[in-house]
C-alpha cells in the first residue's frame, strides 16, 4: 500500500506537469515516437525522443525508476525531454514489473532494450559509437545491469548479446544496487521508508541473491573490469539508499574505472526530477558538464 501511494504520487504529478505547454516536444523542435516495439511482449514498447535535425545525434537509454513494480516511459517523458534537449536521441523503454514478474524479468527487458537500441538507433538518426546508459532508482539498477552486461562475459543467455554493445557513459541516479538483504537499511531510515524497501527488494528478487539483480555485489567481487565505460554517480544526501550509489562509486574506484560521483545536500530521492529545486538543476549542471553538453 505504501509503496502504490507513493508511485501514484509520483505518476500524478508527471501526468498534471505533462498536461503544461512547456512539457510539450514540439516547443523545443523536439519529435517524439511513441510505443516504438522492441520485443514481443506487450510491454516491449519505447518512446523515442528526436533533438532537432538530422544528427547524427548521441544516444540515450533511460531506464525507469518505481522500484521494479511501478510507473512507466510515460511517467519519465522529463527524462526524455532533458536529454534530448541536450541533442541526445534518447529511448525511453518499458519492462516488465514485479511482483508479476519478478527478476530476472526487469533485467532481460533492460538487455533486450539496449541491444534493440544498438541495432536500430541510426533509424533515428542516432549515433551509436556515442551510447549513454541511465536511470535512476530501479532504472539505475538496470543501466549498470546493461553495462555489466556489455562488458564482462555473463552466463545469462539474455545477457549474452550485450557483448557486442559498447556503451559510452554511464549515468545511475540514485540506483538501488543490491536488491537483496533489505535489512542492511534497518536503523538507518523511518520504518515507512523501510516498509518500501522491503517489498521492493521481496517482490523484485524474491528474497534470492542474484548476481545481476544485485550489480554492486557483482562490482565489489570483481579483480579486474575492461573498458568500463567513464560513469557518473549522482545521489542525494538525504536519499535513504544513497549507501548504494556510494558503493557503486568506491566499487568502480578499486577497479581503476573513469568514475566520478557527487552527493547533492541533504536531497531525497530522485531528486534530479524536481528540477525547481536547486539541487536538481545543480545535478543536471553537472550532467551536461560530465557529457560534454554545451
Amino acid at each position: 500500500m505504501v509503496s502504490w501511494i507513493t508511485s501514484s504520487g509520483f505518476a500524478s504529478l508527471a501526468t498534471s506537469v505533462g498536461a503544461t505547454p512547456w512539457a510539450r516536444p514540439e516547443r523545443y523542435g523536439i519529435r517524439r515516437y511513441d510505443g516504438v516495439v522492441f520485443g514481443p511482449r506487450p510491454e516491449h514498447r519505447m518512446d523515442v525522443y528526436l533533438p532537432p535535425g538530422d544528427g547524427p545525434h548521441p544516444v540515450a537509454i533511460y531506464f525507469h525508476g518505481g522500484g521494479f513494480r511501478a510507473l512507466s516511459r510515460r511517467t519519465h517523458w522529463l527524462f526524455g525531454l532533458a536529454f534530448a534537449r541536450a541533442g541526445y536521441a534518447t529511448f525511453l523503454p518499458d519492462y516488465r514489473l514485479a511482483p508479476t514478474h519478478p527478476f530476472p524479468a526487469a533485467a532481460e527487458d533492460a538487455c533486450l532494450a539496449t541491444r534493440w537500441v544498438w541495432d536500430n538507433a541510426s533509424r533515428f538518426g542516432g549515433d551509436r559509437t556515442n551510447l549513454v546508459l541511465t536511470g535512476e532508482s530501479a532504472g539505475g539498477n538496470l543501466s549498470v545491469v546493461s553495462t555489466l552486461a556489455s562488458v564482462t562475459d555473463r552466463p545469462e543467455p539474455w545477457a549474452q548479446p550485450l557483448r557486442e554493445v559498447v556503451p559510452t557513459a554511464l549515468i545511475p541516479f540514485c540506483g538501488l544496487h543490491q536488491t537483496s538483504a533489505p535489512e542492511r537499511y534497518e536503523g538507518t531510515c523511518p520504518a515507512l521508508v523501510q516498509d518500501i524497501i522491503d517489498h521492493t527488494c521481496l517482490q523484485y528478487a524474491q528474497g534470492v541473491a542474484a548476481e545481476l539483480a544485485d550489480p554492486v555485489n557483482t562490482l565489489e567481487a570483481l579483480g579486474a573490469v575492461d573498458a568500463w565505460p567513464r560513469t557518473f554517480v549522482p545521489w542525494g544526501g538525504g536519499d535513504p539508499i544513497a549507501h548504494d550509489s556510494v558503493r557503486l562509486l568506491a566499487a568502480l574506484e578499486r577497479l581503476g574505472a573513469p568514475v566520478t560521483g557527487r552527493e547533492y545536500g541533504r536531497a531525497g530521492h530522485a531528486f534530479h526530477a524536481y528540477v525547481w529545486q536547486p539541487d536538481a538543476r545543480a545535478c543536471w549542471e553537472d550532467v551536461y558538464q560530465f557529457l560534454g553538453v554545451d
